[in-house]
């Protein structure tokens, strides 16, 4: 994997956002922070570090844990194009205390026969959110979503 300028990835605002089983999370507004495009032969993805009020950063990371259960029933959410996507819970990743919140899925998603998975990982420390996701025909391994964790945990104490 290799960063990139996510000015070279085709990136966009999630138009619905949800927590790995569907409930409907505010997301924060990730534009105050800074970001970095992430490239592989297999994937693409991007990580965001965004300074926010601690409340509001507890508060996202709270809901999104909230609604991190292993076995969930799948969900549809609303694509950028208005298309709707499924989403499916795949597995929860087991992360080492990393942050003062923390939390990594691997989803499945289905939009118009295309079928793709995802990691993300979501870590707070005090104020700060890192925000990282990444895509492709299959998701990388929990070891690698570990390690990808690991070094945006370090970012986030400078």
């Amino acid at each position: 994997m290799q960063a990139v300028s996510v000015n070279d990835l085709s990136l966009f605002a999630d138009p619905d956002p949800r927590g790995p089983c569907g409930a409907k999370v505010q997301q924060p507004d990730l534009g105050g922070g800074a970001g970095t495009g992430i490239q592989s032969p297999s994937l693409q993805g991007a990580e965001f570090v965004v300074p926010l009020e601690e409340s509001v950063a507890r508060a996202y990371l709270s809901a999104l844990i909230a609604d991190t259960r292993a076995g969930c029933a799948s969900h549809t959410s609303l694509t950028n194009n208005g298309t709707q996507q499924s989403v499916e819970l795949l597995h929860v990743v087991g992360l080492p205390d990393l942050a003062d919140q923390q939390t990594a899925t691997v989803l499945g998603i289905t939009n118009q026969g295309q079928r793709f998975e995802g990691a993300e990982v979501v870590l707070r420390k005090g104020g700060t959110i890192a925000f990282v996701v990444v895509f492709g025909v299959t998701a990388p391994s929990d070891s690698i979503i570990v390690a990808i964790a690991q070094k945006a945990a370090d970012r986030l104490t400078g």
